[in-house]
């Protein structure tokens, strides 16, 4: 499964929860969400790129509708095999990230001012498939239906966008949080794990919350794996390379002065040779891969 730009597992306020109960965590607390996306994003295609246990999907789940019509033209042979082949793995898992083959919403939750105010305006701002959107400016203290009116306007470019694919509800931030639920067939597969943004507009004498979004998604992948994406994220952050993380641990030997050091490189260092900087993140995944001639592949039924 190809992990796109805009995916990884989980929000940003679930890694940063981790965190928090984490000792030695200062290269993650001290770096900016822009970089601590980029290396949540890193960790995700370290993991993707390893071939997990569990089924495929069949293929006729691929080509033919439940009632078993086709879902496009009778497929050649060639199509039938990029079908198989591309089709998302299993962990086995519950649902994975915010791409397609997702089921169940995507749920975005914008969180009560930190502090009220008493006038001015805010906007909101949500992505859609990589693209952010703004909002037009709405009141402070808005209700849910005022806040769906502004985001179906700002919305509104989206390709085959309906007014109601995103469902607002809650309100208004100043006593209860919004949510904000992705469910209409425009936007349903493309809204990603980016943080919704509310911003300060005209006239506003509030202070907004820190942070001002999360976003979660129905059926998340095992604690193991979001951890082992964690840990591997902020070993990336410390400034481990995993390029040169191999090249060290192909070295036999070292010798300083009298004394000489030899290391055994027969086995390996198997989180070093999969390109992963972090042996602890090894760690969490061994129980969900699947080693098969010194390989690893998708078992099938």
């Amino acid at each position: 499964m190809t992990v796109n730009a805009a995916d990884y597992y989980r929000s940003l306020d679930d890694a940063d929860e981790f965190f928090d109960n984490q000792l030695f965590a200062t290269d993650w607390s001290g770096a900016s969400d822009a970089d601590k996306e980029k290396a949540l994003l890193a960790a995700a295609r370290a993991i993707e790129s390893l071939r997990f246990k569990g089924e495929k999907t069949p293929v006729f789940n691929v080509i033919y509708n439940s009632d078993g019509t086709l879902k496009a033209p009778s497929p050649t042979q060639a199509e039938i095999e990029a079908a198989d082949a591309t089709q998302a793995k299993k962990w086995p898992r519950d649902g994975v990230d915010f791409s397609a083959t997702v089921t169940g919403d995507t749920v975005q939750t914008l969180f009560v001012y930190a502090t009220p105010g008493t006038t001015g305006n805010v906007t909101i701002t949500v992505t859609i498939d990589g693209t952010a959107y703004t909002t037009a400016d709405v009141a402070f203290d808005a209700v849910a239906a005022a806040i769906q009116t502004a985001i179906d306007t700002a919305l509104a470019t989206v390709p085959n966008y309906t007014a109601g694919d995103v469902v607002v509800a809650g309100g208004p931030l100043t006593t209860t949080a919004v949510t904000l639920t992705f469910s209409g067939a425009s936007v349903a597969a493309t809204a990603h794990s980016t943080r919704p943004v509310v911003t300060s507009s005209t006239g506003f004498d509030g202070t907004l919350s820190s942070p001002s979004g999360s976003a979660t998604v129905s059926g998340e992948c095992p604690d193991r794996v979001f951890f082992a994406q964690c840990e591997e994220a902020v070993s990336l952050l410390s400034g481990r390379d995993p390029r040169i993380e191999f090249e060290n641990s192909r070295l036999s030997s070292d010798g300083v002065g009298s004394s000489r050091v030899s290391v055994d490189t027969t086995t390996g260092q198997q989180h070093t040779a999969h390109m992963f900087t972090s042996a602890l993140a090894w760690k969490y995944l061994l129980g969900f891969l699947n080693p098969d001639n010194n390989s690893f592949e998708v078992q099938r039924t």
